[in-house]
């Protein structure tokens, strides 16, 4: 009979079904957890890289996370390190960057996936090296500074930095060293 035989209808109602229950359920989850990104999620997703282009998508590896302890067989497959193609995973559900949830079994992909790449990760204020925009004075006790090639207040420049808060301003807005 194949695949458009009875039973392989029947098995693509069931995964049709088991997937609409793994959806509604994550959607779920993320509203109860509103506050975390998918990175936080780590009981949950498993970030795993496709390619060699630095793209990814997560991998649900703990239905039972998501209250489904009920879906068989379903989703319980080996979750790899890598792949190079999202049809290399086998029975997982997957979740990608715009969180469409979507099911692989014997590289057929039920459901849309968008592969999602890593950007250069911006520098935070605690990884800036200060001293490659300013300079203290020690006779004088200036501090002068060039940021982005533009002559800059050092001053109202060290205000933005919000992890120095050890520094002190005077009343007219100064540094106190």
């Amino acid at each position: 009979m194949g695949d458009n035989g009875i039973l392989g209808k029947a098995n693509e109602a069931v995964i049709q079904t088991n997937l609409g229950k793994v959806k509604e359920a994550y959607n779920m989850y993320q509203t109860e957890n509103y506050e975390l990104s998918k990175k936080d999620f780590t009981k949950l997703l498993k970030k795993v890289p496709v390619g060699e282009e630095g793209e990814y998508v997560y991998v649900i590896q703990d239905l039972s996370e998501l209250k489904l302890d009920n879906l068989g067989e379903y989703g319980i497959g080996e979750i790899p390190e890598s792949v190079s193609a999202i049809t290399e995973f086998n029975n997982l559900y997957i979740v990608d960057e715009s969180n469409n949830v979507s099911y692989v079994l014997e590289g057929k992909i039920y459901g849309t996936v968008e592969l999602a790449k890593d950007t250069e990760p911006e520098e935070s204020e605690e990884d800036i090296d200060l001293t490659k925009f300013f300079t203290f004075n020690e006779e004088t006790g200036a501090i002068t500074g060039i940021v982005e090639n533009t002559t800059k207040d050092a001053d109202e420049t060290f205000q933005n930095c919000k992890n120095l808060k050890k520094i002190n301003f005077d009343e007219n807005n100064k540094i106190i060293i």
